[in-house]
């Protein structure tokens, strides 16, 4: 009964929009997909993050095996928009089906992979079934599982150790996240530890930020979620009373929400200019701060500041990537929620490359310390540098992993 219900909901809801119309046309199986060779690897990641994540591995498959087509798939219109920013030439874009039967078969029988690879944890249990029935290998990949979701599986063992039996290999970022999969009833010689393939990343881009001059000193206030920005306008307002002329730049996590973050502003009497990275080095006025509108670009704007604090951790968001600023060199401050990122923050923090704190007061006297320490800016970049060179290699390991199957 919901499943009508839902349509015409969405229906009258996206009626004007036709990335929407497409995002619903083929979630269930309705739009056209374009298959364009006999042998298809199908990719999914849910976002943002795991697209990002999924770029050296997607140069990797299609330089080692260009007979085949890459089918990337995503859940959100955010992460379709990446895909099609840096990896268009690569790849074909799709939404990811619903979970639902006849839904998952109309998508298989257009795809027809000779392999499905899951970026980190994405158990569908119709899916699963459904590629294990046709003999499609179903790859878990840069697998993560935490002891809280996996007691959250066990709840319901008897249908998480049959998901478990059609999967034929989990790729683990480390031993714990392995042992959480096979505590669900996976078998031991279907997992390898591998690490993470986020290291792998493009890290310390060779264009070199030609806006931190310009603006003077910056401050990059990235992935911010509802919730935040009070604290962070109070940052920024104790901040300009030491530094009238700090720059300011504010990256909402959902840019479809940056009208609330606007009227925010407004109200507040804050200055500022909203747009893309094009209309950010173009600006040539004062301002109290440049809010942006573009999704993909975050990593210019971290390469143009000179300080940033990473959002989602102020709030219980359990906080967003702390790779991508650390790797283009930008020392990082962040909030005390960092669930989501619990093991690489720890390192980060035991090893003075970030920074955590959870109030105005202390982020606001944290940014000072680093804007009036350059050489405290280079040495934690420096630091980060020889960390994240150390963590690299799992994107090389799961591509050699994948050839048992391709």
């Amino acid at each position: 009964m919901a499943v009508p219900f839902l349509l015409v909901r969405a229906i009258i809801k996206n009626h004007r929009e036709p990335e929407k119309w497409l995002y619903l046309a083929q979630r269930i199986g309705l739009a056209a997909i374009e298959v364009g060779r006999s042998k298809v690897i199908w990719i999914h990641a849910v976002s943002v993050g795991e697209v990002v994540a999924t770029i050296p591995l997607v140069k990797n498959l299609a330089q080692d095996y260009p007979e085949h087509q890459i089918i990337l798939s995503t859940t959100t219109i955010d992460g379709a928009k990446i895909v099609r920013a840096r990896l268009a030439t690569f790849v074909t874009h799709v939404y990811f089906p619903i979970d639902i039967p006849f839904v998952i078969s109309r998508f298989l029988n257009r795809l027809k992979p000779v392999i499905f690879i899951m970026i980190e944890t994405e158990l569908w249990p119709n899916l699963l079934l459904k590629c294990k029935r046709r003999g499609i290998p179903s790859v878990i990949l840069n697998a993560r599982l935490s002891d809280k979701s996996a007691k959250s599986y066990q709840n319901v063992m008897s249908i998480s150790r049959e998901m478990m039996s059609n999967v034929s290999l989990v790729l683990a970022r480390n031993a714990i996240d392995a042992n959480n999969f096979i505590s669900l009833g996976l078998s031991c010689d279907k997992v390898r530890v591998i690490g993470n393939i986020k290291f792998d990343s493009k890290l310390f881009p060779d264009i070199i930020a030609d806006n931190r001059s310009k603006h003077g000193l910056t401050v990059c206030f990235a992935s911010i979620h509802e919730g935040e920005l009070t604290i962070l306008v109070d940052v920024m307002l104790r901040l300009r009373r030491k530094l009238p002329n700090i720059q300011f730049v504010l990256v909402p996590r959902h840019p479809a929400k940056l009208e609330k973050h606007v009227s925010y502003l407004r109200r507040h009497d804050i200055n500022f200019v909203s747009g893309n990275y094009q209309t950010y080095k173009r600006c040539e006025r004062p301002l109290d701060a440049f809010v942006v509108d573009s999704i993909g670009e975050l990593l210019k704007f971290y390469n143009a500041s000179d300080v940033a604090f990473v959002g989602g951790s102020l709030v219980p968001r359990g906080g967003q990537n702390l790779l991508e600023p650390i790797g283009v060199g930008v020392p990082v401050i962040t909030g005390t929620s960092l669930y989501n990122f619990q093991e690489i923050a720890d390192a980060l923090i035991s090893l003075d490359i970030i920074v955590a704190v959870s109030d105005a007061s202390s982020i606001a006297k944290e940014i000072w310390y680093l804007l009036e320490d350059g050489k405290e800016r280079e040495s934690r970049s420096a630091r980060a540098r020889d960390w994240l060179i150390s963590k690299q290699g799992a994107t090389q390991r799961a591509v050699d992993a994948l050839r048992l199957f391709l």
